[in-house]
């Protein structure tokens, strides 16, 4: 939908997707995204978006007088993976116009004291800590501890088990300030079912894993057909195996639209474990 680095007409957004017109969340009606901007103007209430040392990017979220509180946008991002809402970041970049960051997953909030209000008296923000989704999808581990006996155990652990990991059936919704570590666990999960699935072969072309990993397991990658919005940041039913040569076909080919398309009518994805 959106291309990183591209500048966009903040009237041009509005007008095509609907949704506030002021300030830094917007919430469309009856689209499933959230679009999220970031900018210099935020200091005066004592915002401090950014990138932070483990790749996450802090957003504050909204409200100029006193605590900030979880309604309207500020809901709208903590539960937007159970409402099935993308996040878009972008930042200003000159008058009327935005750049887009990507797509993101808010992986936990903060509470942070301290923080001054439109009228200078210190109050409690919410900060948001929004992972790359691209990151989620190749595995960043964002700072958690992950043994080769983790690996090890999810190729060797139960079919059915394995699967309610990957598709978040297994055990409750984990308070929100735990979901990176959920979502990063996730992954791996539906990465591990995504490739016991294949029996070492690519799911595009077929062709044998190009070598053995050093878990003594096919090499393959795994290649996501949709996006969070369509069943979130990793669904083994979106997810398949393949081999480098087919996945930077998929992201980079000049026929990489036609050859995503061609593997979501084989429906690979859905064939299950036995």
């Amino acid at each position: 939908m959106f291309d990183v680095g591209a500048e966009y007409r903040r009237t041009d957004l509005h007008d095509a997707l609907g949704g506030q017109r002021q300030g830094g969340i917007n919430t469309p009606r009856d689209r499933p995204l959230i679009l999220l901007v970031t900018g210099e103007s935020g200091t005066e209430y004592g915002y401090a978006d950014g990138w932070a040392s483990d790749g996450t990017f802090r957003y504050y979220g909204e409200g100029k007088r006193g605590d900030m509180t979880f309604v309207r946008g500020n809901t709208a991002i903590r539960d937007h993976t159970v409402n099935g809402k993308d996040l878009h970041l972008f930042e200003s970049s000159r008058a009327r116009f935005l750049r887009y960051l990507g797509q993101m997953v808010c992986g936990r909030y903060e509470l942070v004291g301290g923080v001054p209000d439109v009228d200078g008296n210190p109050r409690t923000a919410i900060v948001f800590c929004l992972v790359p989704l691209e990151s989620v999808a190749d595995g960043h581990d964002f700072g958690i501890r992950w043994s080769d006996s983790d690996e090890v155990e999810l190729w060797e652990m139960p079919v059915a088990e394995l699967s309610g990991l990957a598709t978040g059936s297994a055990g409750e919704e984990p308070p929100a300030h735990a979901v990176v570590t959920t979502v990063f666990r996730r992954s791996r999960a539906v990465r591990a079912f995504v490739l016991r699935r294949a029996r070492g072969s690519c799911e595009a072309c077929r062709a044998k894993a190009p070598f053995i990993d050093s878990f003594g397991k096919p090499f393959l990658e795994t290649h996501h057909l949709r996006r969070l919005s369509d069943g979130g940041p990793d669904d083994p039913d979106w997810v398949v195996a393949v081999c480098p040569n087919c996945h930077r076909r998929a992201h980079h080919g000049f026929d990489a639209k036609r050859f995503n398309e061609q593997l979501i009518d084989l429906q690979l994805p859905r064939r299950r474990l036995d």
